[in-house]
This record gives C-alpha cells, structure tokens and sequence, in this order.
C-alpha cells in the first residue's frame, strides 16, 4: 500500500473538465473537418535504457512529478497556444486520482490500495485552437512500485474498451475506442482515440499511455473536430516519456 499523500485542494479531472466545456460550447466551435492534422518532428530517442530508467524512476519523489509534465509550448504542435490554463492542473489529491478512472467504483480505497502515492496535472482549456482542439495536457502519476504501476496502467487502457457504449457521466456516452500500441515509447505503451457523445455533440479524445518504473504518464489532446491527431499525440508521447526519464534521471543521482 503506497504512503499516499493527502491535500484538501479538489479539482475535476480533465476529462470531466473537457465533458463540462463541451456540453458548454456546443455549437459555437468550428465546423467538423476530416483533414489530416499536421505534427511535429518527433524528438530525438533518449540515451537510457529502459532498465535504467525504471531503476531511475524507482527513486522519483512526489515534489518531482511537477517536473515530469509538459509545458504548453512541447504540446500539440502549437495548438495549445490560444488555450488558457486548466483548473484541473496542479497537484493531485487522492480524491483527483478517483476522477481519472473511468470506473465509478473507484472510490480512495480502492486507489490507496492500487498503491497510489501522488500525481500532478498540466492541462490547457477552455478555448479553441486549430483542428477544434479545445482542451489537453499531461498527467504523471506516481506509485510505490513498477508491479503496482503496471498493474494500473494496464487497467486503464482496458477500461475503455470495458466502458465503450456506456455512460460515463454528465449524459456523455463513450460511443467507440481504438486503441495500438506505441512501442517507441515502451513495450506496455498504448495510444487511445475515443469518441464522446451526448445531446450536446460530439468529441474527439486522443490520448497516449506509458509507464516508466513506478511513473505513469498520460498526454491528451481533446477535440471538436474528427481530426487525425494520431502523429500529433505520439509525437508529444515522445517528449514526456524523454521529461520522465530526465527528470528520474536526476533524481538517481
């Protein structure tokens, strides 16, 4: 059972934020467009191994996962420009993680004993940038080992196929999830595109998932639009997987 560090600051969870800014603005984003989204160069390939980073990020403290997150400007390609600061960002209480599950069930036990130590939030919107993207950042999360960190992981990518046709909450429906694997980034790491839908419309979220050690990361971009975000968000896959490592790197030595 991981020392799971308690605040009494409470913050909804990005995607409730991103549920609560679409049923808001429905109708007054940009029209729907199938072109292809544009992506940045992918970032060089990081020099540790994965051994040494998991070893690395053994070592990791909670006050270092603020470090781990992405600053706007290595996000999206720039779409997150015209984005303002989310009230979902910052440091994460035990009450948060609940909100970052799909499953409802999921209440403080159940995340203490998954073996939850701490996390952070970095994310941007409301607003409305290029190809309809509303709202998206980072999300790292810290646990007391790599065998409950994996554990966890691979629960929250199955979860959204468990969920798919139902509904997740504020009458927001998960209509369908398509999830590949993204081996550059780790051989547990996955990429989701899920589509949401309610009376208010319909959006688009694309998220990518990896672990390094007891560290998971999550990044997402979130949508008006049915955009082809797929390069885009491996791409910023790529730099928080070479932030955590970085960042784990010197927390080893």
């Amino acid at each position: 059972m991981g020392c799971a560090i308690v605040t009494r600051v409470k913050r909804p969870s990005r995607l409730a934020v991103a549920l609560a800014i679409a049923a808001a603005s429905a109708g007054c984003g940009p029209k729907a467009s199938g072109a292809p989204a544009a992506a940045g160069a992918p970032a060089a390939a990081g020099a540790a191994t994965p051994a040494a980073s998991a070893r690395a990020a053994a070592a990791v403290k909670p006050e270092q996962l603020a470090l781990m997150v992405l600053p706007r400007d290595l996000l999206a390609g720039g779409r997150f420009d015209a984005l303002q600061p989310s009230s979902s960002s910052g440091e994460m209480t035990i009450d948060d993680a609940t909100r970052y599950t799909l499953d409802p069930k999921d209440g403080a036990d159940a995340i203490v004993d998954a073996g939850w130590v701490a996390g952070h939030d970095r994310s941007w919107g409301p607003g409305f940038a290029p190809d309809g993207v509303f709202f998206g950042g980072t999300t790292v999360q810290l646990f007391d080992g790599e065998p409950t960190a994996a554990l966890y992981h691979a629960r929250q990518i199955e979860s959204f196929r468990q969920f798919r046709g139902r509904v997740i909450e504020g009458g927001w429906t998960l209509r369908s999830t398509e999830s590949w694997r993204v081996p550059a980034l780790g051989a547990d790491a996955w990429a989701l595109r899920n589509v949401f839908r309610s009376k208010a419309g319909t959006f688009y979220d694309t998220e990518v998932h990896l672990r390094v050690g007891a560290v998971v990361g999550e990044v997402g971009i979130i949508s008006s639009r049915d955009t082809n975000l797929r390069r885009a968000i491996e791409t910023d896959g790529r730099a928080l997987l070479l932030r955590i490592k970085r960042v784990a790197g010197s927390a080893k030595q």
